[in-house]
């Protein structure tokens, strides 16, 4: 027979069994009336129902994400970064306040789910009220013919640093605003392997699995040239000032600087 300690256990673990039963009646009913919606409703119905899903599952932002977020922040918080091909969206990060104002509105007025990713931090305007954003179109910010340094979020006002402090040292480097992740612009991407054989990414995140991944792996099998990635190096986070937690991983302008130097010492 069972004893007075395990008597208690075994009804618990069968009150729990029926629980778990009834949870999977309640799914596998569930998914039969959605089943039988989908079979019996119109092509503009399930459209309707297809969209009301996306929208719940999948319209979202993120504007306390990098090195950005507040002192109080935990440390992976800061550096966690979202795969760009597990998304089944596209993926914005735009980190100047003209950029991300138009954007946000173009994403608002398309159909579809999008992944909005932004500093919170103010920080220093790069763009007029009038240059215009397109959806997976990067933005050219500077021309170069050495290197290109392609860059999103709070990290482009970093390249434009890097790239000032390049020409100093007589490297002429282009930078790129890649806004949008996914899709990636292809186009300005490979016309800048073309042009000046080495590329550097920035973010201001890990280096895994976003920017500078979509980068080498489109440039791989389209047209391999040296690509250095810069960014946090698959490291835990640690809390603190923005700016401070920023120098301690090397994700400033110094750190594009040396990023640079490796890619240029890779050109055939």
């Amino acid at each position: 027979g069972f004893s007075s300690q395990a008597l208690p256990k075994a009804r618990r673990y069968a009150a729990d069994q029926r629980l778990n039963w009834a949870n999977r009646q309640d799914m596998a009913s569930i998914e039969l009336n959605r089943q039988e919606f989908l079979h019996n409703a119109d092509e503009r119905n399930a459209r309707l129902l297809n969209l009301i899903t996306m929208q719940e599952a999948y319209n979202r932002y993120a504007a306390r994400n990098g090195f950005s977020a507040e002192q109080k922040e935990f440390g992976w918080k800061k550096v966690r970064s979202i795969t760009y091909s597990q998304l089944a969206e596209t993926f914005i990060n735009s980190g100047n306040l003209n950029a991300a104002r138009k954007l946000v509105r173009q994403a608002a007025e398309n159909y579809g789910p999008m992944y909005l990713r932004f500093t919170r931090d103010a920080v220093p305007q790069i763009y007029d009220e009038d240059v215009e954003f397109t959806i997976g179109k990067a933005h050219q910010i500077r021309d170069g013919k050495d290197v290109a340094l392609i860059a999103n979020g709070d990290t482009v006002r970093l390249a434009v640093e890097a790239a000032k402090a390049l020409a100093d040292k007589g490297i002429s480097a282009r930078v790129l605003d890649m806004h949008t992740i996914k899709p990636l612009d292809t186009e300005l991407v490979l016309k800048a392997a073309k042009e000046t054989g080495a590329i550097v990414t920035t973010e201001e995140a890990n280096v895994l699995g976003g920017l500078g991944a979509a980068v080498a792996e489109y440039l791989s099998e389209n047209y391999p040239v040296p690509v250095v990635r810069h960014g946090v190096n698959d490291e835990f986070g640690r809390s603190g000032k923005a700016p401070l937690v920023l120098d301690a991983y090397g994700v400033n302008a110094d750190g594009i600087v040396a990023k640079v130097k490796q890619a240029l010492a890779m050109k055939k």
